[in-house]
């Protein structure tokens, strides 16, 4: 399943996981703007729909494994390890690999910004 940027907008817009405001992200940033994805994650229909598109992107990669970073990760990366066919994991520490070659096979490691 392929999403356009303008239909995971509306998927967010939809179940108010876009918020406005004033933010101070942990990166030390202001931002005008916060996706809160726990708002989408309990929804499993918009779960699974977002994660699928998420999939469609990297279908190609040769991904063995999906993983996560503890929490709402958990189920980003099971969500995409399903849609891929592959196994999915969690950490408990964020590293930034999007893409790596960890542990020798080849990861997909979702995260928040897996979107941006």
């Amino acid at each position: 399943m392929t999403m356009t940027e303008e239909e995971v907008k509306d998927l967010l817009v939809k179940t108010n996981a876009i918020m406005n405001g004033h933010f101070l992200l942990t990166s030390g940033l202001h931002s005008p703007h916060y996706v809160e994805k726990f708002n989408v994650l309990q929804h499993p229909k918009y779960t699974q729909q977002l994660c699928e598109a998420m999939a469609e992107k990297f279908k190609d990669a040769n991904i063995e494994t999906v993983v996560g970073p503890m929490t709402g990760g958990i189920l980003l990366a099971h969500e995409t390890g399903k849609a891929l066919g592959t196994r999915a994991c969690h950490r408990c520490h964020d590293h930034i690999h999007v893409i790596g070659n960890e542990y020798g096979c080849q990861q997909l490691y979702v995260r928040k910004y897996t979107f941006s």
